[in-house]
Formats: structure tokens, C-alpha cells, sequence
């Protein structure tokens, strides 16, 4: 037997584990090289880019005005969590920050955020009657229970888990399997 293949697309790498459960897949990506990992990073950010622009395309198509692009103010670099204790990172260290909120919402929930980026908030702990949850490009943001922040803090409320510590690497680990789990960009369901 000859070396592994090198693995160059996260399309690749989610090919090679189809049948093994997501905790499995978590740990094989691990073992990739940091090559191999970026380029798998890289991917699903050009492929979740390329969704959001055909997104954007098709409400052109239809006529309908897309949503207005905010220029996000200059960010912090100092951590992945906005809350206070949490693990230092730049967003140039942690792939996470690269992935675009629509998507980890989506990924995370299951369900599709609108075109506007507005919905009922997607937390188990806020019964949300009227739309009061956005969907920024920099960010997310719930004007009903009062939250907002990054992929970490998102899945930190909507699993009810604390964002440093421990927690906050079994945080990455839920998002992570379930971001491979979920459908790729123009996929479907699996």
C-alpha cells in the first residue's frame, strides 16, 4: 500500500469518511496535515461564498432588491468569543471565524435563513413570536433576548454550553460535526 491520498477539498475529505458518524469524521480531519486542512477550510469558504452569490443572483433575477452589504466596523482580533475568559485567537488562527454566519445558522439549526437575514430566533430558551433574530455578515444579533456574537457564541446558546474551558472546545467539536454533516452548497440533502 502506497500513502494516503492528499486530500485537497473539503468535498474530498467528507467523501472519504461518507460512511462513519460525525464525531469519527471530527477526528479523522485532525489528522490531516495543515496543508491539507486549509485547503479543506478553503474550500467550504469558497463554496459557501459562491451559495451566498448565487443566493444573491437568483433575488436579482426575481427582481427583488438583495440586501443591503454593512461594512462590519473594525473587529477585535483578541478572541473567538465575545465573552469575557474566552480563548484567545485571531480570526487568522481559527478557521471558524472564516465561515459565514448564514451558513453556520443554517448549518447549526436547520433552517434556512431568509433573504433579508431577519427570522424568529433560532435559541431553544427564547420563545420568539415575531421576527427578532438577524443574520449579519459579520455577525449575529437577537433584539429580543439581547444576544448577538460569533459562530462560537451562537452554538454556545443554542446548546446551552459555556463558551470557555472545556466547553469551548466541545463547542467546536458539535459545530465542526455538524457543519460536515451538513449539505454542501447546490448538495441537497444527503
Amino acid at each position: 500500500m502506497g500513502p494516503p491520498p492528499i486530500i485537497t477539498s473539503f468535498a474530498e475529505h467528507r467523501e472519504c469518511w461518507a460512511d462513519c458518524p460525525g464525531p469519527v469524521v471530527a477526528g479523522a480531519f485532525d489528522t490531516l496535515s495543515k496543508r491539507e486542512q486549509d485547503a479543506c477550510w478553503a474550500g467550504l469558504n469558497e463554496a459557501c461564498r459562491q451559495e451566498l452569490e448565487d443566493d444573491y443572483a437568483y433575488e436579482r433575477a426575481l427582481g427583488e432588491e438583495s440586501p443591503k452589504r454593512h461594512q462590519p466596523a473594525q473587529r477585535s482580533t483578541a478572541a473567538t468569543s465575545t465573552r469575557p475568559g474566552s480563548v484567545a485567537l485571531s480570526p487568522t488562527d481559527d478557521p471558524l471565524k472564516q465561515i459565514p454566519p448564514r451558513v453556520y445558522v443554517e448549518a447549526l439549526t436547520g433552517v434556512p435563513v431568509p433573504a433579508n437575514g431577519t427570522m424568529r430566533c433560532p435559541l431553544p430558551d427564547h420563545d420568539d413570536n415575531t421576527p427578532s433574530f438577524q443574520v449579519l455578515d459579520s455577525h449575529w444579533r437577537c433584539f429580543g433576548c439581547n444576544r448577538g456574537g460569533s459562530v462560537i457564541d451562537f452554538a454556545a446558546a443554542l446548546y446551552g454550553l459555556e463558551p470557555r474551558g472545556e466547553g469551548y472546545w466541545r463547542l467546536r467539536d458539535r459545530i465542526l460535526e455538524q457543519l460536515v454533516w451538513a449539505p454542501l452548497p447546490g448538495e441537497g440533502n444527503r
